[in-house]
Formats: structure tokens, C-alpha cells, sequence
């Protein structure tokens, strides 16, 4: 069969999404012509079947096939690389090639997302901040769009920002509703602003979405213990210990402040001769300040 067949036919394959077979009709392709058109198109149906290390092999050589042929080199050959890296996390590489990608294409609002992504998970958050409000300022309000932003300054300790953005993310969504990880933020800065009805408002709602993560139990535990609901405070942090199976000093140092204002003393001083021990066992220094 000649080429011009298996043209016809991998255009008949994009439309119908059928991307393993046409991954296999563009490696027919490539056994008739060496082309970085060829080797591109086999990546990109690689990369939609989420096989991104095979995807990766076939991209770099669309490049260097590029380059030998001295042909032009488009963004999305450095974007679907890029995206490549990072969706195997391999982050840094991740960035080379989006940046190389955006300096190709700087109005695609795409690449900002990615390299935000790639930054977030690499925790430099002022970066990923810079590029999520980027894709903001591209595409406008939308829920996702405020959330990360949110959620970005959320981690960099700005809590009057993220509650800012993620109260808007809340608003921007389907029904006014927020997800998980919007409640849980929201919960934590609330309480970092001494807000405490708001940041158990937005505790209770993240664990009625999930209920499987202990840091949920610990916040609502401070919130009680800030409002000298010592019983809550208690059963909370309980909960949490047996959430993770272990010991957590400062979990312990603040139920022993519960049962002290409760003037429980026997449990009160057991709880602190256990941190005392936990605090001797292990290589990190505690402070005992920090509970209080």
C-alpha cells in the first residue's frame, strides 16, 4: 500500500480517536519516510493512550529529525514533550521544554497551565502562583482558574489572599458548591485568621466530600480547643491519632491541655510524660511553646 493510503487512513483514525491504530499506521508511515511530521503524529497517539515514556521517545525524535532536515520546529513539539515529563513527574524537564514551548507560542494559554502545574509540584509556589494568574488573566474567572490561585497562596501562607480567592472559586462553581480540597484550605486559613465558625464551617464540609484525611480531624480539633470546646477538641484529635496509627506531639500536647482545663490531671500529666518521651525518642526538636 502506498503512503497517500495511510494518510487518508490515520486522518480517518484522528477523527474517530482510534489512536492505537493509528499510532500503528503512522509507524507504517515512518518505515516509508523518515519525517518529524510522522514521528510527532505517533507520539501524540502514544501520549493519548497515556503512554507518555514511549510518547517521549517519539517526540525527541520528531526534533531531531526536524533539525537534521533543518525543517521548522512548532511549539507543541516542545509542549507535548513538556507535557510528557510531567505527567511521568519528572518536573524539571518539565519546565525546559514548556518554556522553550511558550517562548514559540506566547499567547497559548495552555503552556502557563502546564508550567504552573509543573511548578506546584516542584512546591516552588510563587512561580506556579505567576503562571496560574496568567491563565487568570487569559481566560477570566473561572472556579479552577480562582481555586489554584487560592490554593497557590494558601501554601506561600498568604491566608487572606486564599481566602479571597477560593471564597470567589466557590462562587464562580456549579450550584455554589466547593470541593474537597477549596473546603479544606478555606477551613485552615479561616483558622490561621483566627476565624474559627468559618474554618469549621469549611472543615465540616471537606469531611462530609472525604473523611480520610487526618489533617481535617486536627483542625477541627484546634477550632474547638480556640473556642474552650474541650470535649470536640478531644474526640477530634482522638480521631486523628487513630487515623494515623501513631503518635503526633503536638496532637498530644494539645489533648493534654484539654484534659487539664478540664481538670482531668491524671490524664492530663500521662499525655505529658508520653510527648516528654516521644520528644526524647526522636532526632527532631520539639517545642512544647508550640502547643500553647
Amino acid at each position: 500500500m502506498n503512503k497517500e493510503f495511510y494518510i487518508k487512513k490515520a486522518e480517518e483514525l484522528y477523527k474517530n480517536k482510534d489512536y492505537q491504530n493509528l499510532f500503528d499506521i503512522y509507524k507504517k508511515l515512518i518505515e516509508i519516510e523518515e519525517n518529524a511530521k510522522y514521528y510527532f503524529r505517533a507520539g501524540f497517539a502514544l501520549y493519548m493512550l497515556a503512554e507518555y515514556r514511549e510518547a517521549i521517545k517519539y517526540f525527541e525524535k520528531a526534533f531531531d529529525t526536524a533539525l537534521e532536515n533543518k525543517n521548522s520546529i512548532h511549539y507543541y513539539y516542545f509542549f507535548y514533550l513538556g507535557a510528557s515529563y510531567n505527567n511521568i513527574n519528572e518536573y524539571e524537564k518539565a519546565i525546559k521544554y514548556l518554556n522553550l514551548s511558550l517562548e514559540l507560542s506566547p499567547y497559548n494559554h495552555n503552556i502557563p497551565r502546564w508550567l504552573a502545574s509543573s511548578y506546584y509540584s516542584l512546591c516552588e509556589y510563587k512561580k506556579a502562583l505567576k503562571y496560574y494568574t496568567n491563565v487568570l488573566n487569559i481566560e477570566g474567572n473561572t472556579a479552577e482558574n480562582l481555586k489554584w490561585i487560592g490554593i497557590c497562596h494558601y501554601r506561600l501562607h498568604n491566608y487572606d489572599e486564599a481566602i479571597e480567592y477560593l471564597e470567589k472559586s466557590a462562587k464562580y462553581s456549579e450550584n455554589n458548591k466547593k470541593d474537597y480540597h477549596t473546603a479544606l484550605c478555606l477551613g485552615v486559613s479561616y483558622y490561621k485568621m483566627d476565624k474559627y465558625k468559618k474554618a469549621m464551617e469549611n472543615l465540616l464540609e471537606a469531611k462530609e466530600i472525604a473523611d480520610d484525611n487526618d489533617i481535617i480531624y486536627y483542625y477541627m480539633g484546634l477550632c474547638s480547643l480556640a473556642v474552650k470546646d474541650y470535649i470536640n477538641a478531644i474526640e477530634n484529635f482522638d480521631k486523628q491519632l487513630d487515623m494515623l496509627k501513631s503518635n503526633n506531639i503536638y496532637t498530644i500536647c494539645y489533648l493534654s491541655i484539654c484534659y487539664y482545663k478540664l481538670k482531668d490531671y491524671k490524664k492530663h500529666l500521662k499525655l505529658i510524660k508520653k510527648a516528654r518521651d516521644l520528644q526524647k525518642d526522636s532526632a527532631q526538636k520539639y517545642s512544647f511553646s508550640k502547643c500553647l
